[in-house]
């Protein structure tokens, strides 16, 4: 009976948490073409902490990404990163 009573426990707290919402996030990208210098200028709104996962998941660990204890080789990591990701066609 106690095997039940946790097995029932187990289910409802499982199903009780993948109901609950959960943090979305939405990064933007703005193309603007520059007529007067005849190119193109890219801005970019991007969730850091969704960023520093994405480069930390490459092996580019503790970033600080944006601090003042930014690592000197985190804006190469950024740039390499968004070549492999970002394409313009």
């Amino acid at each position: 009976m106690q095997k039940l009573i946790c097995l029932v426990a187990f289910i409802a707290i499982t199903s009780i948490q993948a109901s609950l919402p959960h943090d979305f996030h939405v990064s933007k990208c703005q193309i603007d073409y520059k007529e007067s210098e005849q190119a193109l200028q890219i801005s970019m709104q991007i969730f850091i902490d969704d960023l520093e996962l994405a480069l930390e998941e490459r092996g580019h660990n503790s970033l600080f990404l944006g601090s003042e204890r930014e690592a000197a080789e985190a804006e190469q990591y950024l740039l390499e990163y968004l070549k492999e990701r970002f394409r313009v066609q």
